[in-house]
């Protein structure tokens, strides 16, 4: 039963994610977004894919510091672009091999964020640079 219960929650996930996409065209602003934002936004829609968010209240603490500190228009100091890429890690490594409900490869989980934020494969994000998922 839980694993009809996971298939479920990933199937509604799914479609809303598609129905997203399909209805909101992709602004001016987000194809503009500068780089720091970009991976503070692409850490946040990570964690909003995992299933048991208590499971990273922790990790996400230091983005919570992050963004408590960081006024309109501010770029990302190299040490908060350095925590958003161990926090990104992190929850990286939790999707693909500590999720309860959903399975993720490395491949389909980059594949999701270069849609969801229309970024093309020769784009590098800061989170990918020398980054290999922890076994």
């Amino acid at each position: 039963m839980l694993v009809l219960a996971g298939s479920f929650f990933n199937s509604i996930n799914e479609a809303e994610e598609t129905s997203d996409m399909e209805a909101s065209p992709p602004s001016s602003k987000e194809l503009s977004t500068p780089a720091s934002s970009l991976e503070l936004e692409i850490v946040l829609y990570v964690a909003s894919l995992v299933s048991n968010p208590t499971e990273i209240d922790l990790i996400l603490d230091k983005v919570r510091l992050i963004t408590a500190r960081l006024q309109p228009g501010q770029t990302l100091s190299p040490k908060d672009q350095q925590t958003l890429v161990q926090v990104y890690t992190q929850l990286e490594d939790y999707l693909l091999h500590k999720d309860t409900l959903r399975v993720f490869t490395l491949d389909n989980l980059r594949k999701g964020i270069r849609e969801r934020f229309n970024l093309n494969n020769q784009t590098r994000t800061l989170l990918w640079r020398d980054h290999t998922p922890q076994q």
